[in-house]
């Protein structure tokens, strides 16, 4: 029996059922793929987020990159 049932396993999904089980709740995390994968959410983690993750994640940063430009049709 689980309090909560969070279905991808990605930076959103994770990082949630990561705080609700601090939290105390018994909770399912489940993703179709297998991991670890080379996917994470839109190749890039915006800097809003990082707040938000756990201690020590920065040791998972690939590559950095300091500018992009967003070209339309996506929104």
């Amino acid at each position: 029996m689980f309090d909560c049932i969070i279905v991808g396993a990605g930076p959103a999904g994770s990082t949630c059922a990561r705080i609700l089980r601090e939290n105390g709740l018994n909770v399912l995390l489940m993703d179709k793929h297998n991991f670890p994968r080379k996917k994470t959410c839109a190749g890039s983690i915006s800097c809003k987020a990082f707040p938000h993750l756990p201690l020590g994640w920065e040791k998972t940063i690939e590559r950095e990159i300091k500018k992009t430009t967003l070209v339309g049709g996506f929104f």
